[in-house]
């Protein structure tokens, strides 16, 4: 071969190696930062429902950790008893309850395993009202510690024209002063309570076809001094009017929005561009340099539902998680299925949805929604039985908090 071709051959050969490492480099750039999750305990949840001493009804999981351990914010329909709103509901001991008198709102539990068991604090720790966008029920909170204060924000359900507005979300916020005391100190006092704000930090907009029509599921970064609020915008076909039971109502996107907040939160701008098309129940980080998206993947119904009942029954079936990675927060990586529903006879074999996350140095704890269903009747309840959603006349949904681990991996995402 002459020397000129051996040259060429050379430089051809060596401008391959360079393009396929470029390849090689820009499919790692895309590999998911951690390794696959594994349930720990693989068998049960952290926290079950639906009997004495467990929530009654659990979902919407935010877990954040302090040098004491983690804390974990989540929604729970409470029964009062004695007159008090109560975590825990008896199947053995139903007549205690007033069943006509309840309320869906945020718990608060503590852990100092690493979420592997909890303490329960009895009772809410914020209620809802009094004003009417937010009299009904309090969903989908999220936690976190600014200086000595924890701000909350939550999805609010309420009223309009002395009415219930239903499944018409807006976003809410509270904070807690901690007086120089540890979370745990502050909140497992049960006479504590969040103060909320008077109005909307995200109110919907009832006025024009918009992403904002539905505002809920928050999610807050605390950088540059103010509050990066992720939501999930729903646009509605008739956005002047509820979702269920409304004669050509639909939901024509789904989608992750952002708008950022003051320290005294109030709105600094929103912006109308889409994160992610079709994310769902998220939670959003900002480690390492990057944006870190926990979704949850809603079956195809959801996106095209008709604001009818007949889909009920599909309460969150097969949803799974799926995990999103951005470095400037605007292009976003492919979606990536992360985790999946458990097998038949799982604790979590209808579905999974709403992941919260907690970095640790060499590993990520995930905690999430599980649901189970079985064959139990609901109406009535059976003194042996638990408390649940019914489906149909002979099975029940039950909603309690599953674990998984993996091995982080931060040379992918901490440059």
């Amino acid at each position: 071969m002459k020397k000129g071709a051996v040259v060429v051959v050379c430089f051809v050969f060596a401008v391959g190696l360079v393009l396929i490492f470029a390849a090689i480099s820009g499919r790692c750039a895309e590999e998911i930062p951690f390794t696959e999750f594994k349930r720990i305990p693989n068998d049960k949840p952290v926290i079950s429902s639906g009997t004495e001493g467990w929530p009654t009804f659990m979902s919407d999981p935010c877990v954040i950790k302090d040098e004491e351990g983690y804390h974990a914010f989540f929604t729970n329909l409470y029964f009062k008893k004695n007159g008090r709103y109560w975590i825990s509901f008896d199947p053995q001991n139903q007549n205690e309850f007033e069943m006509h008198e309840f309320l869906g709102t945020v718990a608060y539990a503590f852990s100092n395993d690493q979420g592997l068991t909890w303490t329960l604090r009895k009772t809410p720790c914020v209620l809802s009202g009094p004003e009417s966008w937010h009299d009904d029920d309090l969903e989908t909170p999220f936690v976190l510690k600014d200086g000595e204060r924890l701000v909350l924000f939550y999805s609010a359900l309420g009223s309009r024209n002395g009415k219930k507005f239903l499944f018409r979300y807006q976003i809410g916020a509270a904070t807690l002063e901690l007086d120089g005391k540890t979370i745990r100190e502050k909140l497992l006092d049960e006479s504590v309570q969040f103060t909320k704000k008077k109005k909307p930090v995200l109110p919907y907009n009832t006025s024009i076809v918009h992403h904002d029509n539905n505002t809920q599921e928050p999610s807050v970064i605390l950088k540059d001094d103010k509050f990066e609020l992720f939501y999930i915008g729903l646009t509605l076909k008739k956005p002047e009017q509820q979702i269920p039971g409304v004669s050509g109502q639909g939901i024509k996107k789904v989608a992750l929005y952002k708008a950022v907040l003051d320290k005294n939160l109030n709105m600094v701008r929103a912006e109308d561009d889409v994160l992610i098309n079709g994310a769902n129940i998220t939670e959003v980080h900002y480690h390492g340099g990057a944006y870190h998206v926990f979704s949850t993947k809603s079956p195809p119904w959801y996106a095209n539902y008709p604001g009818k009942a007949e889909k009920l029954d599909d309460f969150h079936y097969n949803e799974s998680i799926t995990y999103y990675r951005s470095e400037d927060g605007k292009s976003w990586s492919d979606a990536r299925t992360i985790l999946e529903k458990g097998p038949e006879k799982s604790f979590d074999n209808w579905g999974i949805m709403a992941p919260t996350v907690v970095f640790e140095k060499e590993h990520i704890v995930m905690f999430y929604t599980a649901w189970q269903v079985g064959n139990q009747t609901m109406t009535p309840l059976p003194t042996d039985g638990r408390y649940g959603l019914r489906r149909g006349q002979k099975q029940t949904i039950w909603g309690t908090l599953g674990r998984v681990e993996a091995i982080y991996k931060p040379a992918l995402s901490d440059n």
